[in-house]
């Protein structure tokens, strides 16, 4: 799709949201410049379908692109509705257990939405009280998940087919990231909740600023997409924010910037309802990168931290330092010596794994320019 192309598509998806967000009518498409089914790939590229289909549902002139898009949407609030039942249940579970969480992002960003479909969450995060992992691993074999990771980098991974993938985090940031420290005692800023007092809440503040330090990680590392300005409109219009307290925060986070610029594209795009005739390079790089980002941008980035030198960045990424491989195998903090067998572990993770061939293909097509 070329830009001029994409800056279209994008006015208008971002003009959908708005009408929805709002509860106003959705104009068609007027011109011959995009189709439904552009608008189709572009939400779907930013995990949008459903507040889209939404707004255009009774526009759609293609039967095929309408009954498919129908399919999705209704697969979708299935998941969501399927979601919310097994977080009942979770919950209960953890309290049962006697063991304190922390559900943090769009496990409540989505209630703010005005309907919880709108918010696709592919995933639960959860952070787990210290020492606990091996119990909640127990735990969740009992719930009937399969664990897909464990003993990985800064967080677990527990799946049940169809729809429910969940992250139990031992913490939230990993070690190597440069405000791992604001949140190594995380629980601190948060409080249990009145009916589950092993359920830990933080402020809507601090929710929202976590969120702003997950986009940034996000934006710098392969690119983030609508669906974080889309978190940051609801959040700044439907809640009373302390916006003295978040910048404070921000500032000691080294965020305040990008927070600032966010927030502007966020209420540009979603509140003041401005045309877009244009997209800087910030904006077109956002819209760029879909809902998590993408390898090309991810392997751009690496290149330039390299200054070109793609030999070295492959030799780095399958052979990382002591002090990341700590961070990937948590196991290496108390047992340096099988260092070694991580490696190998680490190669033979990479053989199997379909990102890092598609991650390896990236940074050839570079090296033959």
């Amino acid at each position: 799709m070329s830009n001029d192309k994409l800056i279209k598509v994008t006015d208008y998806l971002v003009q959908v949201i708005r009408c929805v967000f709002n509860n106003q009518k959705v104009e068609p498409i007027n011109n011959e410049l995009f189709s439904y089914q552009d608008l189709y790939f572009l939400s779907k590229f930013h995990q949008v379908e459903n507040i889209i289909f939404e707004g255009v549902k009774n526009y759609i002139d293609d039967p095929k692109l309408k009954n498919y898009w129908n399919k999705k949407y209704l697969q979708n609030i299935t998941m969501c509705l399927t979601q919310e039942e097994e977080k009942k249940t979770l919950e209960k579970t953890f309290y049962e257990q006697k063991i304190k969480f922390m559900p943090v992002k769009g496990y409540y960003l989505r209630s703010l939405y005005p309907r919880e479909d709108f918010r696709f969450m592919s995933d639960f995060d959860i952070l787990i009280e210290k020492g606990k992992h091996r119990k909640v691993k127990k735990m969740m074999k009992r719930l009937n998940y399969k664990v897909e990771q464990y003993n990985y980098y800064h967080h677990d991974e527990y799946i049940k087919k169809p729809f429910i993938m969940i992250e139990m985090h031992r913490t939230l940031l990993p070690q190597d990231d440069d405000n791992y420290s604001y949140y190594q005692d995380s629980f601190s800023l948060a409080k249990p909740l009145e009916n589950n007092k092993y359920c830990y809440k933080m402020s809507y503040e601090d929710l929202y600023i976590f969120n702003l330090v997950h986009f940034h990680k996000h934006y710098l590392s392969g690119g983030s997409g609508i669906r974080y300005l889309m978190d940051i409109y609801i959040s700044l219009t439907k809640q009373n924010l302390d916006t003295d307290y978040i910048d404070s925060e921000c500032k000691k986070l080294k965020i305040d910037e990008f927070r600032s610029f966010v927030e502007n594209i966020a209420l540009k795009w979603f509140k003041d309802g401005l045309k877009i005739n244009s997209l800087s390079d910030e904006e077109l790089y956002i819209i760029q990168s879909g809902a998590f980002g993408t390898i090309k941008n991810h392997v751009d980035k690496n290149i330039d931290d390299y200054k070109g030198r793609k030999i070295k960045l492959i030799v780095k990424r399958i052979f990382p330092n002591v002090k990341r491989m700590k961070v990937l195998y948590p196991i290496l903090n108390k047992f340096i010596m099988f260092l070694p067998f991580c490696y190998i572990h680490r190669i033979f993770r990479g053989i199997f794994s379909k990102s890092a061939h598609r991650e390896l293909k990236e940074i050839n097509s570079k090296r033959s320019k």
